[in-house]
């Protein structure tokens, strides 16, 4: 499964990227997920396009919260993420290493 990972609350040219790819393999049958900020845009569209979706709050400091990446490195092994595709920092630092940890296949950071 691939997995897009984009949790800021604003719109912009990246959420935008990760909707449009999310929902293009999703209607070819390609397995995704895509994790986005509560109450953000992103999840309302990803949502109203019927693409799994999960929600969680990461801040710029997340990485130094064990709990926060012990929760996402479940999150991955749980779904079967084979692919995780990230633009934010703040995602790379949390998500990055709970990817490394629960030995996702790649990781991208575009």
């Amino acid at each position: 499964m691939i997995c897009f990972f984009n949790t800021t609350k604003a719109w912009g040219g990246g959420e935008k990227w990760h909707f449009e790819i999310a929902e293009r393999m999703h209607a070819n049958g390609v397995p995704v997920m895509v994790v986005t900020n509560k109450k953000s845009v992103l999840f309302e569209k990803v949502n109203a396009a019927g693409i799994p979706c999960h929600q969680i709050k990461i801040s710029n400091l997340s990485f130094l919260n064990p709990a926060k990446i012990l929760q996402l490195k479940s999150f991955f092994r749980e779904h079967g993420i084979k692919t995780l595709v990230m633009n934010l920092p703040s995602d790379l630092k949390s998500a990055g290493i709970a990817a490394r940890l629960a030995d996702v296949e790649r990781i991208i950071y575009r």
